[in-house]
Order: C-alpha cells, then structure tokens, then sequence
C-alpha cells in the first residue's frame, strides 16, 4: 500500500503525479452498417486506470461497446502501446474490466466513496476531448453526494428504452468533459 500524501502547498500535483502513471488512453476502432448497405468506421477514445500489475484496466462500457478493436496506451511522454480485450464489465452501469498483455504495471488504488464529504477538494485526471499532448488534470470540490442522473445512449444494448441511468453520483465542479469521464 502507499503511504498518504504528505500535505504540501501543491496538492493537485502530487495526486496528478502519484496517479498518472497508471492513468491510460484507451482508443477503439468500431464498424457499423451504414444505410448504403457498406461499413462506416468509427473511433471512440476515452481514459482508464489500471487496477493490477498484470494488465487489468477499468475503463467506460460505451468507450468499448461494439470495438472490433481496443488499444490502451500508456500516459508516459513515449506511451506504451497495448492490444487490450473485455474480460468483463457492467454495462448498464457503464463499467468495463480490460486486459493487456503486461506485467509490473503502476497501480491506482481503489478507494470507497463512504468517506467522502460536501466540499471535499477532488481531482480529475484524464484524455479530455481526445485532445493531442497527453492528458488533462482538473481540480474542484464535491458539489453532491447522491444525484441520479438518465442520459440518452442509443448504442446500449442493455439500457432500458436506451437511456443509461447512473445511481448514486459523485457530483463535481471539476471540468468533466468527454474523454475523461
């Protein structure tokens, strides 16, 4: 286990730099008819984490729903690049568990939301709008501890009436945009 971040006057950048290197892009390439009758190629990219040494990545189901192809690259200035598959996941409640082919990867610890409080400083590390340059960091506070929020999602297959319901949500004033959800 890792010892507790020491207090200092910069926060932000010792969470971003203990996290980091267990933070990844994961990219896919997804084919789907298209009403001509052919095949239209799509890219989907999101953020993950990784969870064990061995390869396991915890990522977005609708980052990798429908891939005929997943990749995970690495966040360092020369990423790693690795051929990723689902080895399971939750799709209603958009959760999905890769695996890559690695060993002696860095680790995020999981940590519980019990403890969390109304104002609690938060930190968000991410591929933000697939933008080039590495990922974003984000900083803010916890706004809410237990919204209920319904998004339209078309391409879930296990949504009911397509609209993915998330339960319990952590509210934050971080910047959250596409990519580092």
């Amino acid at each position: 286990p890792l010892a507790p971040l020491e207090p200092g006057p910069e926060p932000v950048a010792a969470v971003a730099e203990r996290v980091l290197p267990a933070v990844v892009n994961v990219t896919t390439n997804v084919y789907r008819p298209d009403p001509t009758g052919g095949t239209e190629q799509g890219r989907g990219v999101g953020t993950g984490f990784i969870v064990r040494s061995n390869g396991v990545v915890v990522t977005n189901c609708h980052v990798v729903q429908g891939a005929s192809r997943i990749t995970v690259f690495t966040s360092e200035d020369e990423p790693t690049r690795y051929d990723g598959r689902v080895i399971g996941g939750d799709c209603e409640h958009d959760l999905a568990v890769l695996k890559v082919r690695a060993e002696d990867l860095p680790t995020v610890r999981l940590g519980g939301s019990d403890e969390l409080r109304l104002g609690q400083n938060v930190v968000a590390i991410g591929y933000a709008l697939a933008l080039e340059g590495g990922p974003s960091v984000t900083a803010g506070i916890v706004s809410s501890l237990d919204r209920t929020l319904r998004v339209p999602d078309p391409q879930c297959s296990v949504c009911p009436d397509g609209i993915r319901t998330y339960g319990d949500v952590v509210q934050t004033d971080a910047a959250i945009n596409q990519g580092n959800s």
